[in-house]
């Protein structure tokens, strides 16, 4: 079914995104699970749209590890996209180019930030931390 044409509605179309950035509401999950159940088909497409990407799945508690790590992340990752813009200062430059050189695995981790959907998951991560806290 992989080459063949496939159309699936909106609204399921962002169940499955939203099941990959991991977001979806029990709600959602439980509405992507009933389209997925319903046919053969349904099941195949989910799973042709979703192979490979299990480890790519975005789980917030992977993030939360201790703060001063997070911190130090996001600084990492806002000095990476100023680079790509060319708005770091030298210092800002050594302190990344000293970082990522620091260890292996700061390297892998600057060689995913690299990577726009990396970026994107770190974003979507801090808009629901932003909402969580907002909601207080």
């Amino acid at each position: 079914m992989k080459h063949e044409e496939q159309f699936i509605s909106v609204k399921v179309a962002r169940l499955i995104i939203g099941f990959l950035h991991n977001t979806l509401t029990k709600a959602e999950a439980k509405a992507l699970d009933k389209w997925v159940c319903v046919s053969d088909t349904n099941m195949e497409v989910f799973e042709d749209l979703t192979e490979g990407v299990d480890k790519n799945v975005f789980n917030a508690d992977n993030l939360i590890i201790e703060p001063e790590n997070i911190i130090d992340l996001w600084i990492i990752a806002s000095l990476i996209v100023r680079r790509k813009m060319k708005m770091n200062s030298e210092v800002e430059d050594k302190y990344l180019d000293d970082w990522k050189s620091a260890d292996k695995g700061n390297k892998a981790m600057y060689k995913k930030l690299q990577h726009p959907a990396y970026m994107q998951k770190m974003l979507v991560w801090n808009e629901l931390k932003r909402q969580e806290l907002l909601a207080f």
